[in-house]
């Protein structure tokens, strides 16, 4: 299993803030547009890291996640995400 806490490099208690504070951090330096010379590996971890945010993000998937369920994750483009973010 995909360990999300560690992709956003946070611990299982992190708050809210620090959940979207890591994952801002986070995809500044893997968005692919400012990764021009290794667009493809960028834009891989920038879409882990939106996956990884996409649940630690949403209290219900959070939980099944910590509890070992499987997670249904909406396929959300990971730009849709950035965009929300970034427009807050």
């Amino acid at each position: 299993m995909t360990n999300y806490y560690d992709i956003l490099n946070i611990s299982k208690n992190a708050t809210k803030d620090e959940i979207k504070n890591a994952y801002k951090k986070l995809a500044m330096k893997y968005h692919p547009d400012r990764n021009i010379d290794n667009k493809e590996v960028a834009e891989e971890k920038f879409k882990k890291v939106s996956e990884a945010y996409e649940v630690l993000s949403d209290e219900k998937k959070k939980y099944e996640y910590d509890n070992g369920r499987n997670i249904v994750l909406n396929n959300q483009n990971p730009f849709d995400i950035f965009s929300h973010i970034f427009n807050d």
